[in-house]
């Protein structure tokens, strides 16, 4: 089965982090992104955690499969 690399949506302060939870646990291979409404944040889940990143960095969290490895994590 294909999965994709990452999931972009628009962030709704806290709101989304239950409901980004619940799809980690169905999918837990694919990066969810919350693009913040600012528009210069996003935050980036995946079954390690979460961290922070500029949205100028949006093509290398997609495309960098061993970048949370080497970033503090937070748990969901």
């Amino acid at each position: 089965m294909l999965y994709p690399d990452g999931v972009i949506f628009e962030m709704e302060h806290h709101q989304s982090e239950p409901l980004v939870a619940g799809f980690i646990f169905a999918l837990p291979m694919v990066r969810f992104i919350g693009i913040h409404p600012n528009g210069e944040r996003m935050t980036v889940f995946s079954a390690t955690g979460s961290h922070l990143a500029a949205v100028e960095e949006l093509e290398e969290v997609i495309l960098e499969r061993g970048r949370e490895d080497n970033l503090p994590q937070t748990p969901l």
